[in-house]
């Protein structure tokens, strides 16, 4: 490529001019610098497909307009959650690194910069695994609010606040940024000075003036800060709509008549209105706050304080560079102290090397990411994603609710019978069994008790003299105790001596497909309440078949459950037996 012109592609996005605006920036800069150089810039966004175009930019200026609350939960869940905010960083190159590609390949670039995050992200993750092989710069136009904005896959970040560089390398590594020559009109490298930029837009010589914008999509409450800069008297207001005509349309109707108002809609002429202006109330920060300080105009923020301009706001104001204003009744006190600290203008920012001066410069060169850790870390991914599925499918109760009608899972609670029985589980304390069996005796109920634990030869002969049989009890459910119900079954079934089938009674909550499965491995059959007594219950009408629940505590008084189940066997003409003779 020695000795032919450099072809350079500049990937944007049409959201307001907070990414079109710099991309124009850095192309004049090569045009100045480097004439022979071939610059292109193309709307990224658009170029990741149809569909995150209309997820970020329709649905940005949407939720910006319309829903402020919607966009600070999606900011909030992208920028503050980790897992989510690595998710969406893995699902937006997904999407859009196929798309964008194509794109790179058919201008067949020496060096890419990208002015929009969403398309920083895709680069950044292409470079780290070696299918983008062409330098890349990203140019970042925000204060905080970074995790986008910078990657570690990007060979130079150049960033238009000093203030960035920490949070910029902490995100993308040591060397990784430079302070550049802020992406804006050449004019705001010499601003009129104050009395020079208010003849030329036929302003008042004296006096205060007050800018209000809303950013290139004229949002946040532009209303609310014209009617506070008119409240002042003789104060002469410019309001900036951008490009939103329905904002210019209703400022026009509600503050008609007034001659110290002027409406301007989307301007090329930015320099000039900010260096006419003694203070700029601005909603969405950014470059335009930026472009403020240079001239010598003092910001407040106020009407937009959601997402990253909340973010962008908190470092103004821990940086002492701006104010922010949060509610209405604030702004006029705050416009008060920005005019008695008029600000003087920056001169640093005229001096500072341009995006194109440091691409020829350029020395950081990502190395791809090893394959053996791309491999290692998609087997790790498949690993771990193995492991949740198997989880939800085998360990927790939410898969046997999923699979239980499909694979018919279900526990039974009755049992087809032509015989007047009902089977009776007593379902209580594990060290007290033989007294259990004992007041079973007493009442003349013959039922299955639930043992969740081995038990003495005693005890197990007390309940089968009193007409009794044990049953197993998988008591407890867990995330992975399912792992362990076969050896656990196995215990019980040598310990109560049963045979194959045989019922056991599955945890009350819980119960997985790995239980179900472990156990009937072994033979057991599921079964479960279709009623549940308690000393307190008032039992109904029962029928044939139905498997009856009695659970005991160690209060004595809740024996009285025993004599309500009979009572209400006695009532509905039934009788009661272990489970296992209704699945004979």
């Amino acid at each position: 490529m020695s000795g032919e012109p450099r072809k350079v592609l500049i990937l944007s996005a049409d959201i307001g001019e907070g990414h079109d605006g710099p991309a124009r920036a850095i192309q004049r800069e090569f045009n100045e610098s480097e004439p022979e150089a071939r610059v292109t810039i193309v709307n990224g966004l658009t170029a990741m497909g149809g569909v995150l175009t209309s997820i970020v930019r329709d649905g940005s200026e949407v939720t910006f307009k319309w829903f402020p609350w919607l966009f600070e939960i999606q900011y909030w869940l992208f920028m503050k959650v980790a897992p989510t905010r690595w998710f969406s960083q893995k699902l937006l190159t997904r999407i859009g690194s196929r798309p964008l590609m194509r794109i790179i390949n058919a201008h067949t670039p020496d060096l890419i910069i990208s002015t929009y995050p969403g398309v920083t992200v895709a680069l950044g993750e292409m470079r780290l695994k070696g299918r983008l092989k062409i330098p890349t710069i990203a140019g970042i136009t925000d204060l905080a609010g970074l995790y986008f904005w910078a990657h570690k896959g990007i060979d130079l970040h150049t960033v238009t606040h000093r203030e960035s560089t920490e949070t910029v390398e902490r995100i993308a590594g040591p060397g990784s940024v430079r302070w550049a020559l802020p992406p804006t009109s050449p004019a705001f490298l010499n601003p009129p000075t104050r009395p020079e930029a208010r003849a030329e837009l036929g302003l008042p010589a004296e006096g205060e003036v007050i800018i209000v914008s809303g950013g290139g999509w004229g949002v946040g409450d532009v209303t609310g800060g014209v009617a506070t800069a008119l409240a002042r008297p003789g104060a002469q207001v410019v309001v900036l709509c951008g490009r939103n005509e329905v904002v210019k349309a209703a400022l026009t109707d509600e503050f008609a008549g007034q001659d110290r108002l002027r409406i301007e809609g989307f301007t090329d002429r930015m320099a000039t209105f900010l260096s006419a202006g003694d203070v700029l109330i601005h909603a969405t920060g950014g470059l335009t706050a930026l472009e403020a300080m240079i001239c010598g105009t003092q910001v407040i923020s106020y009407g937009f304080g959601v997402g990253h301009v909340r973010e962008n706001n908190r470092e103004y104001v821990h940086l002492g560079l701006a104010q922010v204003v949060k509610k209405r009744s604030e702004l006029a006190g705050a416009i008060d102290r920005a005019l008695e600290e008029p600000l003087p203008r920056d001169p640093r920012y005229a001096q500072l090397p341009s995006t194109a001066d440091l691409s020829r410069e350029l020395h950081r060169w990502v190395p791809p990411t090893p394959a053996w850790k791309l491999v290692g870390r998609r087997v790790l991914i498949g690993l771990v994603s193995l492991a949740a599925v198997s989880w939800l499918v085998l360990g927790s109760g939410t898969g046997f609710n999923l699979f239980d009608g499909p694979l018919r899972l279900k526990a039974v609670s009755s049992i087809p019978t032509s015989q007047p029985l009902a089977g009776v589980i007593i379902d209580g304390p594990q060290g007290s069994l033989a007294l259990t069996a004992a007041a079973l005796k007493a009442r003349g109920i013959r039922a299955s008790v639930a043992v969740s634990q081995p038990q003495s030869n005693q005890s197990l002969s007390s309940i089968t003299a009193a007409g009794s049989e044990p049953i197993p009890h998988l008591r407890k459910s867990g995330a992975f105790r399912w792992l362990a119900t076969r050896s656990r079954l196995k215990r019980l079934i040598l310990d109560l001596q049963l045979r194959k089938p045989f019922a056991y009674q599955p945890p009350a909550r819980g119960f997985s497909i790995g239980e179900y499965e472990a156990a009937k491995s072994l033979g057991g059959k599921p079964v479960k309440g279709a009623v549940t007594v308690t000393s307190r219950s008032t039992i109904g009408a029962l029928s044939r078949g139905e498997i009856i629940v009695v659970v005991i505590t160690s209060d004595p008084r809740s024996l009285g459950a025993l004599d309500e189940i009979r009572r209400a066997l006695v009532t509905n003409h039934l009788r009661a037996v272990p489970v296992s003779e209704l699945l004979r």
